[in-house]
């Protein structure tokens, strides 16, 4: 019987996990027509504890949602660093989902950053048969996954697992101190 409950304890704890990485998504409504040629930029917030190289970068993306694009000659630009061109928003109808341009920008984060936001900047050219055309920029989605180096914060697990091993302790002292008595 008490190997029953010992097993069933060690599966409890082996299924609790531990705690991984953070993450952090924010999503800024542009809401903008823009028309012809021009620099249109905006900027997103990094989390308050956030800091580099004290936090590991796992991934970290930037997704713009844009309707009527022409063509693919808007550069989008992070820190004054090229990430790719700006294309037309899709829209799924089967499953009602928006997707974006996806940006990769873990490269953005080097070890020298101390900022709490960073600059994005879309240079457009909505020019089509010598007529300008419009461009509806939507919003855009920031997200970033990284390993908080600076709180080192116990996860649940070890905390249950530590309070189970002093209880442990405990009865093992009281059963050991009633069989002398």
């Amino acid at each position: 019987m008490k190997k029953i409950v010992l097993g069933i304890i060690v599966t409890f704890f082996g299924m609790l996990g531990s705690a991984n990485g953070t993450s952090y998504t924010e999503t800024t409504i542009l809401n903008d027509w823009l028309w012809g040629a021009g620099t249109y930029s905006w900027t997103h917030n990094t989390p308050a504890d956030f800091s580099v190289p004290a936090d590991t970068v796992t991934s970290a993306s930037l997704e713009i949602f844009a309707f009527f694009v022409n063509g693919n000659n808007d550069p989008v630009y992070v820190q004054s660093t090229f990430v790719g061109n700006l294309t037309n928003t899709t829209f799924d109808f089967s499953e009602w989902t928006l997707e974006g341009t996806k940006f990769d920008i873990s490269d953005i984060f080097s070890p020298i950053w101390d900022a709490n936001s960073f600059t994005v900047s879309l240079n457009y050219n909505e020019f089509s048969c010598w007529c300008p055309g419009l461009l509806y920029l939507g919003g855009s989605k920031f997200t970033l996954d990284y390993e908080n180096g600076t709180a080192p914060v116990p996860e649940p697990s070890t905390m249950l697992l530590l309070g189970a091993g002093l209880l442990g302790l405990v009865g093992y002292n009281r059963r050991r101190a009633s069989k002398k008595a």
